[in-house]
């Protein structure tokens, strides 16, 4: 998807803004609460829900410590680590975001899609396990899919690596500027708040 994006923008003309964010202690993070009322609000069978919900209600370890082991203690956030079921459960967790990201129209819309007039073709991001890249074909569309990807976090107890989390840029159209190579994540907020116009070096952290 992601190489498809990039020759159409490059065979078009288009620019092409990628935000890259990877998710730290991800599968550690997931409120588990939340993360049932997400399935119920997919429309995931009760049953389902019920199944989840056992796994985790009351769920604690005991740690091992020099032969000496702890009380139990309590679990009441993340996924169980080494379950198989875990990686399924944090796609689940991530999944209104994603839909969120694909919704406004702030995707990057193929050229030979655009004349369909149908926003719900634009590539709005690619996601793999505690990866995800937000596509946006202008400056102000990668502001909107920032912002939402934070307040997402904010909201969902999400937390980012800043060395592996950047945007960088494809100016292949209007924003034709070799300087244009990338962004820090601690610029985001600068990002979000800049003008329109303003190249991704000036706002550069």
């Amino acid at each position: 998807m992601l190489i498809m994006a990039l020759e159409d923008a490059k065979r078009n003309h288009k620019d092409l803004f990628m935000l890259q964010v990877d998710f730290s202690i991800a599968f550690n993070s997931i409120d588990q609460d939340k993360l049932l009322r997400i399935m119920y609000a997919l429309g995931f069978p009760t049953d389902a829900i019920d199944v989840v919900k056992g796994l985790y209600t009351e769920a604690s370890t005991i740690l091992n410590i020099n032969g000496l082991t702890t009380d139990p203690i309590p679990v009441d956030r993340g996924t169980l680590q080494g379950d198989t079921l875990s990686p399924l459960l944090f796609n689940l967790y991530v999944e209104p975001l994603l839909r969120w990201l694909h919704w406004g129209e702030q995707g990057y819309m193929p050229a030979c899609l655009a004349r369909r007039q149908d926003p719900t073709l634009a590539v709005a991001s690619a996601s793999f396990a505690d990866d995800l890249a937000a596509l946006a074909g202008s400056l102000r569309d990668v502001q909107a899919q920032a912002s939402k990807i934070t307040r997402f976090c904010n909201w969902g107890h999400l937390a980012h690596a800043p060395s592996k989390t950047f945007i960088s840029c494809a100016p292949w159209g209007a924003t034709r500027r070799p300087e244009n190579k990338g962004l820090s994540f601690k610029a985001l907020a600068e990002l979000q708040l800049c003008a329109r116009g303003r190249t991704l070096v000036e706002v550069q952290g």
